[in-house]
């Protein structure tokens, strides 16, 4: 296992490169002079010139991605260039909204995916059935955006029953971060809970037909236990697939969400930096989301064996 996750932790070496490069290219790419940006629009060229100068901007490609990349390496991921904050200590403070985010998202994915994807495989036909195919049809037809508005509608405005808006720190007043941050988990939560569900009503009905289940049942087994013991235990292995990913998104940010309930995390950070071609803010901001990405696929794979006892990792 040890041996294992070294290898996989050297192979994610070149990615990163790769990555980090892909990045720094395809930022430049994007229209715009951030010199001009902070210079302002009536800024003579001499002003402007300085400015990107300053940034280090009238330099080689080349040469500004070598340079960034060694800061990176010592940890320093720059400075914005808008109000010269620490790039590093702005992912940091924004990253812990998107992880609250993140939470409650999962929460609400897994509370409606696995008791709905379980009871649609094992009463398939039912009307529990027909209303997880009507629960899935409808939350891939409607987009977040619109999901995001409907439920401020109905439950902030109309029932009052939550804020429609806004983020506290759960050390000041967790019972009104807590229903904060019901609408943004729900609205971002139910895509992927209609994703999970299908994957494990599938996978679940695939081994429903096997021939280790039907050797169960003539053993006497009860269903719950063929249920928990057998079918469960295989069909978690897609499941988890996906649900790897979607950690990966969530943790990457939901602009829409995020812009939709005022939630101060990655996702409006980066929309922000698109903006104002705050090219540190944005660099280093996909970066950490690449390596978010690169941890939660090793951790998923590594979650293999604990329910696959088949799988060794040498």
């Amino acid at each position: 296992m040890t041996a294992y996750i070294l290898r996989r932790l050297l192979q994610t070496i070149p990615v990163l490169v790769l990555s980090s490069i892909l990045v720094f290219a395809l930022i430049r790419l994007i229209p715009g002079d951030p010199a001009l940006v902070i210079a302002g629009p009536d800024a003579l060229p001499e002003q402007v010139a300085a400015v990107r100068e300053r940034l280090g901007l009238d330099q080689p490609i080349w040469v500004q991605y070598l340079i960034w990349a060694r800061r990176v390496l010592q940890g320093d991921l720059g400075v914005s260039v808008l109000n010269s904050f620490p790039v590093a200590e702005l992912i940091w403070l924004k990253f812990g909204a998107t992880l609250q985010l993140t939470l409650g998202a999962t929460v609400v994915s897994l509370l409606i995916s696995f008791p709905l994807g379980i009871l649609s495989a094992v009463r398939r036909g039912s009307w529990i059935d027909r209303a997880a195919s009507i629960f899935m049809a409808l939350t891939y037809a409607i987009p977040t955006f619109w999901l995001g508005i409907l439920l401020v509608l109905l439950f902030a405005l109309q029932l009052r029953w939550l804020p429609p808006s806004g983020n506290v720190a759960f050390s000041d007043k967790p019972w009104l971060a807590f229903k904060l941050l019901i609408l943004p988990s729900v609205t971002l939560g139910l895509y992927t809970a209609a994703v999970l569900t299908r994957f494990l009503k599938t996978a679940l009905l695939e081994i429903m037909n096997q021939d280790f289940i039907r050797t169960a049942r003539a053993k006497g087994l009860a269903q719950r236990g063929i249920i928990a013991r057998h079918m469960l235990k295989n069909a978690l292995i897609p499941f988890i697939t996906v649900f790897g990913l979607q950690i990966g998104v969530f943790l990457g940010g939901s602009v829409v969400t995020e812009s939709i309930f005022d939630w101060p995390g990655m996702g409006r950070m980066m929309l922000h930096a698109i903006q104002t071609r705050d090219y540190p803010v944005l660099q280093g901001g996909i970066l950490f989301i690449v390596v978010g990405f690169i941890i939660v696929n090793l951790i998923t794979d590594l979650t293999y064996a604990i329910f696959d006892p088949r799988i060794r990792y040498q």
